[in-house]
């Protein structure tokens, strides 16, 4: 029987062919249930990155396991909270925009963590960044603007939004000039690194042609 408090139910698999069970197990929920119903469908790498988005680690060696080989459960408390504020949030039918709870595939995520860096929409986004990247370096100011624009408006058509993480509250739409400034440092970041390897290859070009000494 299905405990009467539930906190959250997560199923994972990678067979399409269960997805009439999983549309059977939220039939069989109540409303409140299914509120905490979260189906994740896909491999391995993008079921982990989702349940870590709830709070819940799928690493060994992940940081929320103690030494004692209990998991500290505070960050997935801080979910629930979240959770519940968001559900209040429903239920008062205001026009606020609730935090998003898992970010999209697009979605652009800011920090820097390693699951932030390697998020598809991160990585999106610098392929788009790298390809204006030598029509951004010779435009004048008001140019530069109007590319990075053009990069948002293309991550925003393909359904893309621009999240940061607060603490207690979720992944939180950041405002326009924020979403400007996040492509223009991946212009900049993506200059110096390519400035840095266009210096690293020109050294090497020179040792190679140096003459080896005589013995």
């Amino acid at each position: 029987a299905m405990p009467h408090k539930m906190y959250g139910f997560h199923f994972c698999f990678d067979d399409k062919s269960l997805r009439p069970l999983v549309s059977g197990l939220r039939f069989l929920l109540d409303k409140r249930g299914r509120r905490r119903f979260r189906a994740h469908y896909g491999d391995e790498q993008k079921i982990a990155f989702q349940l870590q988005t709830f709070g819940i680690s799928c690493n060994d060696d992940s940081t929320f396991k103690l030494d004692n080989g209990e998991f500290d459960l505070s960050w997935h408390k801080e979910w629930l909270q979240i959770r519940k504020n968001q559900e209040d949030l429903a239920s008062n039918n205001t026009d606020v925009k609730a935090p998003v709870t898992i970010p999209h595939r697009f979605d652009i995520l800011f920090g820097r963590s390693r699951s932030a860096r390697e998020h598809t929409g991160n990585l999106r986004a610098t392929h788009l960044v790298s390809m204006w990247q030598s029509k951004y370096d010779e435009a004048s100011r008001y140019e530069k603007t109007v590319i990075s624009e053009k990069i948002i408006a293309i991550i925003r058509d393909s359904g893309g939004q621009f999240l940061k993480w607060e603490k207690g509250k979720g992944w939180i739409r950041v405002e326009d000039n924020a979403a400007r400034e996040k492509v223009a440092h991946w212009f900049r970041h993506n200059r110096q690194k390519t400035a840095e390897s266009n210096d690293g290859k020109s050294w090497e070009s020179k040792n190679q042609k140096r003459p080896l000494n005589q013995v």
